[in-house]
């Protein structure tokens, strides 16, 4: 092999790299490119918190001038009793009476075994953000609205 073809290797198997590590957020979540490092630490959850820390972009810190007050969020689900149990937080949450408590949240349950998430609106029309929910325990939820839908 010569010393071109070896670089091309090289460079290529640095991009595949590259590519499965962002996959592997996008996979779980989480958006490297828009999410601040001071978020993770209001997730209480450990694998989560920790799974976000590996994700978060340090370079977009409290000085980002983005606005994360949500107008709503919208939560997805399929019919409860098809909720998997990683969803046992997500269970809890929804048979809490919690739900009241937060008049921009809306659910929406779909006739699909869809994965369940949040969708967050910065306006009316258009999900800004987009939150899937394995292993969040109740508290989780109920923090993550009670910080990003201040009514």
């Amino acid at each position: 092999m010569n010393r071109v073809t070896t670089i091309l290797w090289l460079y290529l198997i640095f991009l595949l790299c590259v590519s499965v590590a962002e996959n592997s957020c996008s996979m779980k979540g989480f958006d490297t490119k828009r999410l601040p490092c001071e978020l993770c630490s209001i997730i209480k959850h450990q694998q989560i918190a920790k799974d976000c820390e590996k994700c978060c972009s340090k370079e977009l810190g409290s000085d980002d001038e983005r606005n994360w007050q949500f107008v709503k969020v919208e939560l997805v689900i399929p019919p409860k009793q098809f909720l998997a149990s990683e969803y046992e937080g997500l269970k809890e949450f929804l048979d809490s009476g919690q739900v009241g408590l937060f008049s921009k949240l809306r659910i929406r349950t779909t006739q699909t075994l869809v994965r369940p998430l949040l969708r967050a609106f910065t306006s009316l029309d258009t999900p800004a953000k987009i939150f899937y929910l394995e292993k969040w325990k109740r508290s989780d939820l109920v923090d993550f609205l009670s910080l990003f839908l201040w009514e």
